[in-house]
């Protein structure tokens, strides 16, 4: 059947009133080609729609990424030499958008290319030696993979990291969810013990003698299982203890939340060469957290330094806080004994 055009753009109609002669099968076979050509672009016309809808889809997804990616080698090597642990961390989670459409997969392509000029091995070395460099030692045993950010979370969340525990069991407080950390440090209780006693046995600063001695006793006290209220009790006063001498009040008068302030600026804005004193001093603004039982603020579940002075009972005194407990405060004296250490430069021979 021919295809009907409107009157207006019928070519047999013009405007001369003069009409062509031409009739018969030519014309119909002149009208079907073109009837067949229209149906095609119109084809094409949708064709083109869809794929300029998605490619402006795209695009828009590109250019909500410019600025981080524009930056992302500036920051990657800046960072690596000043910047804060978590300005690098934030950097290196950008990612490329996904174009998942067929008509455009070149597109991906060309948008790589523009990233050619990156030298991303390079940064990725340097972030791998400053990790080295700033890291505690026991984070070095846990292969290839950087697993900065899990063990910062962990540590931010309370739970020491620092120094010890050992590597495996860093391990598995990566592997666990949230609320089964806890009970790694019941499950490793032996583990984490046997590493606090050989990390306490590496302090040999003279000024940390009676703190070595009186968490050695809670350790022993621990190492049974039996008398892990006694272990958390005299762990909490020596994390107290060697808190104080580690970050020296300037007033008595709201000094805890002064040392929080220090521990979180100190961390936020550490290099990644210089993490360890972050990370081993970040779970005490945890341990430190205030909290008004009499006006009805619920007992910390978590180790907190308070609650084991002033809230004797069953939601602090637990197994779990009792091993944490012991391994902040060997945190904190091993990290004390090393700042002592490295102030007083290499020794001569």
């Amino acid at each position: 059947m021919p295809y009907d055009l409107p009157p207006d753009e019928d070519p047999n109609v013009h405007d001369d009133e003069t009409v062509d002669d031409e009739t018969g099968p030519a014309a119909e076979v002149d009208r079907d080609a073109l009837s067949a050509a229209l149906a095609v672009i119109a084809a094409q016309g949708e064709m083109i729609r869809r794929i300029t809808s998605q490619f402006t889809e795209q695009i828009n997804a590109v250019q909500a990424y410019t600025a981080p990616l524009a930056e992302l080698g500036r920051v990657g090597q800046d960072a690596i030499a000043a910047g804060g642990v978590r300005e690098v961390m934030k950097a290196f989670r950008v990612a490329l958008p996904v174009f998942e459409f067929p008509e455009l997969q070149a597109l991906q392509t060309q948008v790589a290319q523009v990233f050619t000029g990156v030298d991303w091995s390079a940064i990725q070395q340097g972030i791998r030696q400053d990790y080295r460099r700033g890291v505690p030692p026991n984070w070095r045993n846990l292969g290839g993979d950087l697993k900065l950010w899990p063990l910062v979370e962990i540590a931010e969340a309370g739970y020491p990291t620092a120094w010890v525990p050992r590597a495996a069991v860093l391990q598995e407080l990566i592997d666990a969810d949230e609320a089964e950390r806890a009970g790694v440090f019941v499950a490793r209780r032996v583990e984490i013990i046997e590493a606090c006693c050989a990390c306490l046995e590496e302090v040999t600063s003279g000024e940390l003698i009676d703190v070595v001695e009186k968490l050695g006793e809670a350790l022993e006290l621990a190492e049974t299982g039996r008398h892990m209220v006694a272990a958390q009790a005299l762990a909490a006063c020596v994390f107290d203890t060697i808190f104080r001498r580690n970050i020296k009040p300037q007033s008595v008068a709201g000094y805890y939340e002064k040392a929080k302030k220090e521990i979180n600026d100190r961390h936020e804005n550490a290099p990644l060469n210089k993490l360890r004193w972050g990370v081993v001093h970040v779970p005490a603004i945890v341990a430190l957290a205030k909290f008004d039982a009499p006006n009805g603020d619920p007992v910390p579940t978590i180790f907190n330094r308070h609650a084991s002075a002033h809230a004797v009972g069953p939601e602090q005194y637990t197994e779990a806080n009792a091993v944490i407990a012991l391994a902040l405060a060997t945190s904190l004296v091993r990290e004390a004994h090393q700042e002592i250490v490295d102030a007083a430069g290499p020794s001569t021979p």
